[in-house]
C-alpha cells in the first residue's frame, strides 16, 4: 500500500527544543565569549525583523495546532507556513538594502554621475583591488612554511566576506578532527594554522605553474603602486588622456596536439613611448590544465617602442584520442597609461586531436555520454583525496596528532569515511554531490530519530522529553560553535545573534512548513485508510472532522503538550531579547561588557533554558495541565 505519512513525536518537539537551546544557551555562550570590550548589533533592522519573526513563528504553531484547526494541519495552513519562509527572506533583503528609506537630501539633489564599467576608471578599481590583495600577500610572505599558491589563496580569502556558513563549517571541521587550512587575519595580518591545504591537494598533480606566477615582491610592485586620486565625473572621449591599447592579435587559435606550444600574438597600439605591462592567465573550458595544457600566468612587458609580443602556451601530447578541446587565455590589469582594447581581451585556444580513435567499449560509452577523460581523472583524484582525509587524523603537516585529535578522529572516523562517498562537486556540475548528500542527510535523520526513540525507550523517557533535551542539543551543536566563533571573530554581533534568530525562523517555516505541506496534500488527496482511522479513533477533533467530511482524510498533528512548550519558550524568548536590549543600553553592546554582569547574564540565560526544560517535561508527563 501507499507509504504512511503520520506525524512523529520527535520532529516538532525537536524544533522547539532546538530553538530554546539556540536562543538561550548559545546566546549565553556568545555573551561570555567576548573578552575584553563589548560588541553590538550594527544592522538593527534585520535583527529586529528576525527576532520578532522568531517569536511569531512559534505563536503561529499555537494558532495552527490549537486555534484554527486543533490537532489538524490543513493544506492552506501548511502552504502559508512554507510561504512565510520566502516572505522572511524577502523582508530581510529589503531591510538590509534600505529599499523604503528616502535618500538624504544632499544625495537626492546631487547631479547623477556614472562610473564606467571599463577603461581608465575601471582600471583604477582593479588596481585598488590588486593593491589590497598583494598587500595581504606581502604580510604573509615571511612565513616560509607556505608555498606561493597557498599564500595567494589566503590573501584572496582574507578579502572575502565571512558568513554564518563559514563559521559553521569551521566549527564542524574542529568537531570532526579534520585538518585545518592556513588562514590570514585580514586585520592583524597574522597567519594561523599554517601547513597543508586540503582543498588544494589535488592541484599539485594537475597544475604546472610557471615562474612568472610566483609571488615575488618585484613582480607585484607595479600592481601595488599608488594611483593618483581621480575625481569621478562625466568627461568626453576627447578629453581622455591618450594611452596604449593592448589586445590579442587573434581571438581564436587552433593547434594540433603534437605541434608543440600554442603561439599567441599580443599587440600594442596608441601611445608607444612608455613602458606598458599587462597580466595574462589561462583558464579551463573543455580542456583541463595539467592534462591537456600547462597552466600559465604572468606579466607581459612592452618596452618603449615595442608593439608586439609572443606568448607560448605548452600543449601536452597525451597520445589519447579526444575531441577538440578548448581553453582561454585572458588579459587583465594593464599598467597605468595602458588599457585593454574593447575586443581582443581574451583568446580561445582549440587543441585538435592527432591520435587514432579509441574503439574500445569503454571509450565509446564515454564519448556517447560526453565524458571528458581528463576531467574524470581529476575527479577521481579528488574523490581519493576525500577518503585519505577521512582516515587521517587532523594534524598539521609534519606534526604528530594530539591526543584530543586522535580521540575526535576515532569517534568520527566511521562517519567521515561514510560521507567521503559523496562525489566531488566537480562531478556533473555539483548535482551528483547534491543528491547523494541529500540522501545521506535523509538516512542520517531517520537513523538519529530511531536511535533517539530507542534510547528514550531503554531509559523510560518520554519521546517528547527526549526530543527537547538530547536530540535538540545534538542538532544545535554546529550552531553553537558557529555563533561562538562569529562572536569572537567579527567586529559586531550581527553574525552571531543573527544566526540564532534566523535559524529559529527557518526551523519552523521550512523545517515544519515543507513536511506539513507534503503530508497535508497527500492525505487530502488519498483519503482515509484503515490504519489512519484506527490510529486516531480516540482523538475527538479528528472524529469531528470525519463526521463533517465523510470519505475524506487530513494530516493529523496532535498538539499535546506542544502548546505548553511554545508558551514557556515565548516567555523565555521575550526575557532573553529584553535582557539583550537592556545590555545594549547599559554597556553599549549585546555581547561582552564587565565581567560580573557578563557572567550574570550567561547564568540567567542558562537558568531560563532549565526552566523551559522542566516546564516542558512536567507538561509532557501530565504534572502540569496542558493549555
Amino acid at each position: 500500500g501507499p507509504p504512511a505519512m503520520f506525524a512523529g513525536e520527535l520532529g516538532p518537539s525537536t524544533i522547539v527544543g532546538s530553538a530554546a537551546f539556540n536562543l538561550l544557551v548559545i546566546s549565553s555562550v556568545c555573551v561570555i565569549a567576548i573578552t575584553p570590550g563589548t560588541k553590538k548589533i550594527e544592522d538593527t533592522k534585520v535583527y529586529a525583523l528576525t527576532a520578532s519573526v522568531s517569536v511569531f513563528a512559534y505563536v503561529w504553531l499555537v494558532i495552527v495546532l490549537m486555534i484554527s484547526s486543533p490537532d489538524i494541519v490543513e493544506s492552506w495552513e501548511a502552504a502559508l507556513t512554507f510561504i512565510f519562509f520566502f516572505l522572511l527572506l524577502l523582508l530581510a533583503f529589503i531591510a538590509d538594502k534600505n529599499f523604503f528609506r528616502a535618500p538624504p537630501l544632499e544625495d537626492a539633489q546631487a547631479p547623477p554621475t556614472t562610473e564606467p564599467k571599463s577603461g581608465f576608471f575601471a582600471r583604477q578599481n582593479t588596481l585598488a583591488f590588486n593593491k589590497t590583495l598583494f598587500a595581504n600577500v606581502k604580510r604573509i610572505k615571511s612565513n616560509g612554511k607556505l608555498d606561493d599558491k597557498e599564500k595567494l589563496r589566503m590573501a584572496i580569502e582574507a578579502m572575502q566576506p565571512v558568513t554564518a556558513a563559514t563559521y559553521r563549517h569551521n566549527g564542524m571541521t574542529w568537531l570532526t578532527g579534520k585538518k585545518q587550512r592556513a588562514e590570514l587575519d585580514p586585520v592583524t595580518g597574522l597567519v594561523t594554522r599554517p601547513g597543508h591545504a586540503d582543498g588544494l591537494a589535488h592541484q599539485r598533480k594537475r597544475v604546472v605553474p610557471v615562474s612568472s606566477a610566483s609571488l615575488a615582491e618585484e613582480s607585484t610592485a607595479k600592481l601595488g603602486e599608488e594611483e593618483s586620486q581621480t575625481r569621478l565625473s562625466r568627461v568626453s572621449t576627447a578629453s581622455q588622456p591618450p594611452c596604449a591599447r593592448i589586445k590579442f592579435l587573434q581571438e581564436t587559435v587552433e593547434v594540433l596536439e603534437c605541434e608543440g606550444p600554442a603561439l599567441l600574438i599580443i599587440t600594442r597600439s596608441g601611445v608607444m613611448d612608455i613602458k606598458a605591462t599587462v597580466e595574462y592567465a589561462t583558464a579551463d573550458m573543455t580542456a583541463t590544465a595539467g592534462k591537456d595544457y600547462v597552466a600559465a600566468s604572468g606579466t607581459i612587458t612592452f618596452e618603449p617602442g615595442e608593439d608586439i609580443k609572443e606568448l607560448d602556451i605548452e600543449i601536452i601530447d597525451d597520445d589519447k584520442y579526444e575531441k577538440a578541446e578548448t581553453f582561454r587565455v585572458v588579459l587583465s590589469n594593464p599598467s597605468p597609461g595602458a588599457e585593454l582594447a574593447r575586443r581582443g581581451k581574451q583568446a580561445q585556444v582549440t587543441i585538435l586531436n592527432d591520435d587514432e580513435k579509441d574503439t574500445s567499449c569503454r571509450a565509446q560509452i564515454g564519448r556517447c555520454l560526453g565524458f571528458n577523460s581528463d576531467k574524470c581523472d581529476i575527479i577521481m583524484d579528488e574523490w581519493k583525496e576525500q577518503f585519505v582525509c577521512a582516515i587521517t587524523p587532523g594534524a598539521e603537516e609534519g606534526e604528530k596528532p594530539t591526543k584530543l585529535q586522535w580521540t575526535i578522529h576515532v569517534i568520527t572516523v566511521v562517519w567521515k569515511v561514510l560521507f567521503a562517498l559523496v562525489p566531488p562537486p566537480a562531478m556533473l556540475g555539483g548535482w551528483a554531490a547534491f543528491w547523494v548528500a541529500l540522501g545521506f542527510i535523509a538516512f542520517l535523520t531517520v537513523l538519529v530519530g530511531d536511535l533517539a526513540a530507542l534510547f528514550g525507550c531503554a531509559i523510560g523517557l518520554d519521546p517528547a522529553i527526549n526530543a527537547i533535551v538530547f536530540v535538540a542539543l545534538g542538532t544545535s551543536m554546529p550552531d553553537l560553535f558557529a555563533s561562538k566563533t562569529a562572536a569572537q571573530a567579527d567586529s559586531s554581533a550581527d553574525a552571531s545573534i543573527g544566526n540564532i534568530t534566523g535559524s529559529n525562523c527557518v526551523n519552523v517555516f521550512l523545517g515544519l512548513g515543507l513536511p506539513w505541506l507534503i503530508a497535508s496534500v497527500y492525505w487530502e488527496t488519498s483519503g482515509p485508510t484503515d490504519e489512519w482511522l484506527a490510529r486516531y479513533a480516540d482523538n475527538k477533533n479528528v472524529q469531528a472532522f470525519v463526521r463533517d467530511n465523510p470519505g475524506k482524510a487530513c494530516f493529523v498533528f496532535p498538539a499535546g503538550s506542544l502548546g505548553n512548550s511554545v508558551v514557556i519558550f515565548v516567555a523565555c524568548s521575550l526575557l532573553c531579547l529584553l535582557t539583550l536590549f537592556v545590555r545594549r543600553l547599559t554597556f553599549g553592546g549585546e555581547l561582552g561588557g564587565p565581567t560580573k554582569p557578563k557572567v550574570a547574564t550567561a547564568v540567567f540565560f542558562c537558568l531560563l533554558w532549565l526552566v523551559y526544560l522542566l516546564f516542558s517535561s512536567f507538561s509532557t508527563t501530565g504534572k502540569i495541565p496542558t493549555i
